[in-house]
Formats: structure tokens, sequence, C-alpha cells
């Protein structure tokens, strides 16, 4: 029992010992940074802007539509390989994923200066667009700091730990976006208190402009060769598919921000009917986005699966068209078609 004890002890030592050498790297202090500059404009747009509306006696019909824009978070997936693959003409030294992060949080930082000088209830529709541009560039940069954590972890900053500390910036920026945020406009009013979340988080993107370099950023990434290798479908069946998936979605994104847009820009007895569109609209969005993509990836599992339509050579390397259409397939389709590979059957080996 003893020994045990002390193989504890001295184990508990050691990973202190190796955290502390961890959190002194830099790396890892703008990993705490980046938490922080993520977790502030989500608290700010999806939890504080709801009490200033409320504030200003915007009715909670509008308020409802106004939750629309955090739809941006639950499908950022769909833009995340475009990012990985665009390089900005101006930011791109910066490295690749330094220049949308830099990016991101002068966008938001404007965002918010912007909104402070706005009446939300006379201004609501340019309002809700500046918002909805916010929760984008807010989504977008969650999910390059996610490739940046990955690209600059190594021994001494490992990617649990930049996780760790990561958590612990983002808790604080909601804390200080949430309580704090919703505490000092009784004595200030809300558009000083937006505005000096906008000079932080400019602030912020000035920091960031130092932070460390990606070394493996080329390395990093995604490769979508993969998808032109032997027994891999043909592009032009992968192509067709991603069309119809592609278009399905658009048509859903377009209807639900009509939506919107009519429901924040007219007046109250012109708005549409929240309650009949959720009734009616929302079961075609759901057979539009998830049922018939499913059934595409199902028939395309089993396609592949029997080897209809493959590839029996490996292609030449992607273009860039090909690569971002590549990138599309694997964001749309290649999730559901994986879960579709037992359903498919066994392979054929004929």
């Amino acid at each position: 029992m003893t020994g045990t004890g002390g193989d504890t002890r001295r184990g508990l030592g050691a990973g202190l010992a190796r955290f502390g050498h961890s959190i002194r790297q830099p790396k890892t202090a703008y990993m705490v940074l980046f938490g922080f500059s993520s977790g502030l404009p989500y608290a700010l747009l999806l939890g504080t802007l709801y009490a200033w509306l409320s504030d200003a006696q915007v009715d909670l019909e509008t308020m409802g539509v106004f939750s629309l824009i955090g739809l941006t978070y639950a499908f950022k997936f769909l833009w995340s390989p475009l990012i990985d693959r665009i390089s900005l003409p101006v930011l791109r030294r910066l490295g690749h994923r330094k220049q949308w992060i830099v990016l991101a949080q002068l966008l938001l930082g404007g965002i918010m200066v912007i909104l402070s000088t706005l009446d939300p209830k006379g201004a609501i529709g340019m309002f809700s667009l500046l918002a909805g541009i916010g929760a984008f560039a807010s989504a977008t940069q969650d999910v390059v700091i996610d490739a940046w954590r990955v690209d600059v972890a190594d021994e001494q900053a490992t990617v649990e730990i930049l996780s760790t500390v990561y958590q612990l910036g983002y808790r604080a920026a909601v804390l200080v976006g949430g309580a704090l945020a919703l505490f000092l406009p009784d004595g200030f009013g809300w558009p000083p208190v937006y505005a000096l979340m906008g000079a932080i988080l400019i602030a912020l993107g000035v920091i960031s402009l130092f932070a460390p370099e990606n070394r493996r950023a080329e390395e990093m990434t995604e490769t979508v060769d993969q998808l032109r290798q032997p027994g891999e479908l043909q592009p032009k069946i992968r192509a067709l598919a991603l069309g119809v998936v592609g278009l399905l979605w658009l048509w859903a994104l377009f209807d639900v921000v009509r939506f919107m847009i009519l429901s924040l820009g007219s007046d109250p007895a012109a708005r549409p009917d929240s309650v009949a569109f959720v009734s009616v609209q929302g079961p075609v969005i759901v057979i539009a986005t998830v049922v018939i993509p499913s059934i595409i990836a199902a028939i395309l599992a089993w396609m592949q699966r029997h080897g209809r339509g493959t590839l029996n050579s490996a292609l030449p390397r992607a273009t860039w068209t090909d690569a971002v259409l590549d990138h599309g397939y694997r964001a749309l389709i290649l999730p559901l078609r994986t879960s579709w590979g037992g359903w498919a059957g066994p392979p054929c080996w004929c």
C-alpha cells in the first residue's frame, strides 16, 4: 500500500510538473485567449443579446425568430472544408489558420461596436443581419481554432492540454459575456457594454497577429486524393449526389432565411405565421435535409459495396475545383454514407 501510494504521488507530481511546463508555452497562453474569443461572441449573440432586446421592448415573436441565427453553429461543418482550402489575399502571410482567426476576431469586434450604435427596436432588420453575420464569423472562428489547436500541438503542449486551457478561456468568456455583461447595463446602458466587448475582441485580433505559426498547415490540410483511388465512386457520381443534396440544403436554408427576413422586416400584422411555418415547412425541411440525403447515401454505400460505378484505377491529383467538390462530398454525404455501410451488405468479390 505504501509503495502504491508513493507511486501515485510521484505520478501526480510528474503530471503537475508537465502541466506547469506546458502552461508556460506561448501556444498554451494563446489557446486560452482563443478560447476566450470563442466564448465571448457566443455569449453575447446567443444569450446576452436577448436581454438587450427585452429591455428595448422587442416582442417575443421577433425574439424567437431572432434565435434562428444560432443555426450557423449547427451548420458550420458545411463551409469548414472551404475554410481549409482558401487563403485570403492579404492575410495569407499570417498562416493558413491565423488569417481566418484574425479576420473573424476583427470582424466580430467591429460588429459589436456597430451594434452598440443601433436601436434594436427601430432597426431590427439591420440589427438581425449584423447579428447573423457575427454568428457566422463566430462559428467560422470555432472551426479554425479547432484546427489550429491540432496543428500546433506537440509533446510539450499536447492536444489534451490545449483543449483543457481552451475550455478555461471559454468559460471565462461566458462569465464576462454573460454575468458581467448583464450587470454592467444597469449603470452604463447596453451600447457602452457592447462597444466595450467589441473593443476587447478587436484587441484580441491584434494580439493574435503574434500567435505561434502553425508549422504543419500544409501537411494538416485534409487530402481529398483518397477519393480518387481505386474502389472509390466515380467523380461524376459523387458530383451528381452532391449537386442534389446541395440544392436541397440551399433550398432549406433559403426558406429559413426568407422566413426570418419576412418576420423581422414586416409589421407585426403582416408577419408570416411562425406556428404554420414550423408545422408545415418544418417536416418538409427535415425531409429535404435529412431523409432524402440519407436515402442517397444508402444508395451510394450499396453501389460502392458492390463495385457499381467505382474507379478501376487511380485518377490524377485533384485540381482546386475537384478538391472543393470532394470536400463538399466529405462534409455532406460521406458521414451519412459511412453509417449505411453495414446495411449495404457484404462486399462483392466478383
